[in-house]
Formats: C-alpha cells, sequence, structure tokens
C-alpha cells in the first residue's frame, strides 16, 4: 500500500496498537522464536468431556520460556488466545476496509470510480478488460449497465463470511443482523 495517501500514518497507529497489546506482543516473540531458533511454543493438552458430554481437546502454552516473553504468556488455552488474536487482526483489516476501502475492494473501488472519482462506465468497463461501450448494447438503460459491471467486482469479494462469523460485521464494520 505504498504510495497511497495517509497510509503510513494509518499504519503506525495500528502497529502501536499492536505493540502495547500483550497477545500481539506474545506471537510476535514467538513466531521469530519459532522459526529462527526453531523453539515449539505449546507444552501440554488435555482431552476431557464437557456439559454435553462431547469429547474437547485442549492445547496449553509452554511456560518455561525465554524471559523475553514471561509475563506475556497468556493463560487462555491455545485455541481461545489464538482466536482473540485473529479477531485483533481482523479489527484491524476492518478498519483498513473503513479507512481505504474505495482503494483496496473491488466493489467500492467501482462505486467510488463512478461516483466521486470521475470514471465513467466506459472507463470501467476497459479496467475491466472490456470494449469500451462494451454493456452499451441495446438500449439497456444506465442502471443496469452499473448492474452488469457491478456484478463483476462482487463476485470476487469472499471475505465478508470471515468477518460475519468472528466480528458479527461485514468487512466495513457494519452489524449483520
Amino acid at each position: 500500500m505504498k504510495g497511497i495517501p495517509d497510509f503510513k500514518n494509518w499504519y503506525e497507529q495500528h502497529q502501536n496498537i499492536l505493540k502495547q497489546n500483550d497477545l500481539a506482543k506474545y506471537f510476535i516473540e514467538v513466531r521469530n522464536l519459532s522459526q529462527k531458533v526453531g523453539y515449539y511454543p505449546l507444552s501440554s493438552g488435555r482431552i476431557f468431556r464437557d456439559e454435553e458430554n462431547q469429547i474437547q481437546v485442549q492445547y496449553f502454552f509452554d511456560y518455561f520460556l525465554d524471559e523475553k516473553i514471561d509475563g506475556l504468556i497468556p493463560k487462555d488455552d491455545v485455541i481461545t488466545a489464538c482466536k482473540k488474536y485473529f479477531v485483533l487482526l481482523l479489527e484491524l483489516i476492518s478498519d483498513c476496509f473503513k479507512t481505504f476501502g474505495h482503494i483496496i475492494d473491488p466493489v467500492e473501488y467501482f462505486v467510488y470510480s463512478i461516483t466521486a472519482g470521475g470514471k465513467s462506465l466506459d472507463d470501467i468497463e476497459e479496467e475491466l478488460g472490456f470494449p469500451r461501450k462494451w454493456t452499451d448494447i441495446g438500449g439497456i438503460p444506465y442502471e443496469e449497465r452499473v448492474k452488469m459491471l457491478r456484478h463483476h467486482f462482487e463476485k470476487d469479494v469472499t471475505i465478508d463470511y470471515v468477518f460475519e462469523k468472528y466480528l458479527g460485521t461485514n468487512r466495513f464494520g457494519d452489524k449483520i443482523i
């Protein structure tokens, strides 16, 4: 995203948030240790039956670790801690969509290009690899032409289900009911 206006400031802000978050610090340090030293951060696990008599498995982090991350080791089991970290990163990505959606999201880019970006449908057709005036056939109304082109962008957006599952929102932070 180099060269995108305001991205550098946005990124630095979010880097600082992650640097102050113990869970993020832990996962960064453990990643470095596992990649550079060969350290394996898990130490134990257990199998048990829950209240519904379903078999469950839990894994736990190693507490006898490098002093760099002493005090950062999550008290939660591995899956719970990983989910929390994933949600933290997903919130960062959602904010990126909210802030830079008109640049990084194909549907928002399309809408922005036509409404505020000064591009015509012919320009968008050309960007998609179609000949200019490709949708201008048989007197199709402008709104229908827009729908046809928008479909080419929407079919490639498959990330919302992740945001819906973990945040209860779409990629732009709008609540899903």
